[in-house]
């Protein structure tokens, strides 16, 4: 559904309120190993408005290299600092308190 004029605004509007934004992976961003067709055009609407970004995911079965090297084959640009998964939160959790 295309999006009127009025809705652009008060959508960037709220986009411009928030610093940085964490995307979940499976489900969101794609399913499987389809990108969603929004995906890549709201990704570059971050970026054009200098928006931070990163990439999580609950699934601990995979290190970060491996979401970095699925993205980028889908065609998304990013570092391996942006995507974060539940096995390095829980790293730096027991790091930081233990």
């Amino acid at each position: 559904m295309p999006i009127d004029s009025c809705n652009e605004l008060k959508i960037r509007e709220k986009l411009e309120q928030i610093d940085c934004f964490m995307l979940d992976l499976d489900g969101t961003v794609y399913l499987g190993d389809h990108l969603y067709p929004w995906s890549l055009g709201f990704l570059d609407r971050l970026k054009e408005l200098k928006k931070n970004f990163i990439f999580v995911t609950n699934n601990s079965s995979r290190k970060g290299a491996y979401y970095v090297a699925k993205l980028t084959r889908m065609g998304v640009s990013l570092q391996a600092e942006q995507v974060f998964t539940s096995a390095e939160a829980t790293r730096y959790f027991l790091k930081s308190n233990y």
